[in-house]
């Protein structure tokens, strides 16, 4: 069954893009800085122009941002934000220090939207300026042809097309024999149900229009804009999620197969047990939104032998705790608040048990989701199995009742 056919047409906002004047501007092409900012203010007061695409003659794009932000810093220090623009950069050149303090607060300046073009002898970019760069609230678009069939690594497709917070929208141009299809290879979540929907971005399509709509939305309420494929009625993730938690003989029927496929799709942990150890958890809880199961974590009992083995490597005996673990979120739905909500409910239903969870010393996005619960790491050890040092954390309010960890 063909998928129904959706247009910029069918948007509630498409009064708005009728009247985008979104202008593209080759900065390379201004003599200095001062030329360029003339020639900026009189496209603004002539032609009313709503925002600005700013590029450079290639490769001068891949001399990073901070050439770019120097010869637009006269306007930019003018007009105070009160239009929004596009800079365009090539993924495969690093940000430097220097770049990411140039871009530093530039979205109160009106930066919204970075384009990053791919070109195809790319192998492999800077995933983490790209997460920088969208924690400011900054939109990123990968363009370029062949991000399928091209010479990227499968690690960087899979992060470009799994990381819908980070990657928020690219131009899919590999030829008339690839599709949508073709990505689902590289998403981990494409065994788990379907978000309903077809995401905003992908109707609006080009970057200039993408650009109109981060006049009037911000980066993650476009991000969790999708449009029902029947009713044309849009729909905003995050908007009407709800939290059950249960212990697991409770769960409706295929409940535990899909928060089975979720965990295994977080590719965190080994998948081999996954299923007996949330059989017998003591409570499992989880997030939904239109029907869809979007995020699920678990209080599990702990085998005997781990408990063993976290006494002799740390001194600390966690008899009578249950390990909150088996935690996914889908990618559409990190920085919503889910997995904060799923801790904090766990934890809050926990009784008679007390509560420890083991997180990877260097997963920083998970720390912060417990310190923001009052959740506290009381102690670190090296796990011999994974070989890397990981942290015990135990919510705030429990720390007293451990012998070991009381003066």
């Amino acid at each position: 069954m063909r998928e129904p056919q959706l247009s910029v047409t069918d948007l509630p906002f498409y009064p708005e893009l009728e009247k985008e004047r979104i202008a593209p501007v080759c900065i390379s092409d201004f003599h200095t800085s001062h030329d360029l900012k003339r020639f900026l203010t009189d496209r603004m007061a002539e032609d009313s122009v709503t925002g600005f695409v700013f590029d450079t003659h290639p490769p001068d794009n891949r001399s990073g941002a901070s050439a770019y932000l120097a010869r637009l810093r006269p306007w930019l220090d003018e007009t105070h934000g009160r239009i929004n623009f596009a800079i365009v950069l090539e993924l495969g050149a690093p940000l430097t220090d220097k770049d990411f303090k140039a871009i530093n607060g530039l979205f109160s300046s009106g930066l919204r939207l970075m384009i990053w073009t791919c070109p195809e002898y790319l192998k492999t970019f800077d995933t983490q300026g790209l997460w920088k760069i969208s924690k400011q609230g900054i939109w990123n678009h990968v363009a370029g042809k062949n991000l399928i069939t091209g010479n990227l690594s499968p690690d960087m497709k899979k992060f470009m097309f799994d990381n819908a917070n980070i990657v928020h929208s690219y131009d899919l141009d590999d030829g008339e024999n690839t599709s949508s299809r073709d990505i689902l290879k590289f998403q981990a979540y494409s065994k788990t149900a379907p978000i309903p929907g077809k995401p905003v971005w992908k109707i609006l399509g080009q970057p200039r229009r993408i650009l109109t709509v981060l006049n009037l939305y911000s980066a993650r309420e476009l991000s969790g804009f999708r449009l029902d494929l029947d009713t044309s009625r849009l729909i905003q993730l995050g908007s009407t999620v709800t939290y059950t938690f249960e212990p697991p003989k409770n769960l409706p029927p295929g409940f535990l197969d899909e928060i089975c496929n979720m965990v295994d799709a977080g590719g965190s942990v080994d998948i081999t047990h996954v299923r007996a150890n949330l059989e017998q958890a003591h409570l499992i809880g989880y997030a939904m939104e239109n029907g869809v199961i979007v995020g699920n974590s678990s209080l599990k009992h702990p085998r005997k032998e781990f408990i063993a083995r976290l006494k002799d490597m740390t001194g600390v005996d966690f008899t009578g705790f249950v390990e909150r673990g088996y935690t996914s979120v889908r990618p559409e739905y990190r920085a919503h608040g889910v997995g904060k909500e799923l801790l904090a409910g766990l934890t809050a239903n926990a009784a008679p048990y007390k509560v420890f969870s083991i997180i990877d010393e260097k997963n920083l996005a998970v720390q912060k989701i417990a310190v923001r619960n009052n959740t506290r790491k009381v102690l670190t050890y090296h796990s011999t199995k994974l070989n890397k040092p990981m942290g015990v954390w135990v919510p705030e309010h429990m720390i007293s009742q451990i012998p070991e960890l009381t003066p």
